[in-house]
């Protein structure tokens, strides 16, 4: 069996997850069209290192929920 897999590096805008989300999902579809089983994003990518600013950890599971909108 073969795995189609992308591999995603981009420059984040720091605390903006919505601008990085909207990337996200640009990388996403593009993905999609080229028939991609696995998509890898950067670590931190979504909001940039946390360590601060812990207002922005997922505890609600917004992010998670965004990428189960993906699920195939």
């Amino acid at each position: 069996m073969k795995l189609r897999i992308a591999v995603v590096q981009f420059g984040t805008k720091p605390f903006a997850t919505d601008d990085n989300l909207r990337r996200a999902e640009q990388f996403i579809e593009e993905a999609a069209l080229a028939e991609t089983q696995l998509i890898v994003f950067p670590e931190d990518f979504l909001t940039g290192a946390i360590s601060d600013r812990l207002d922005l950890a997922d505890h609600e599971g917004r992010f998670k929920g965004f990428f189960q909108y993906f699920k195939g």
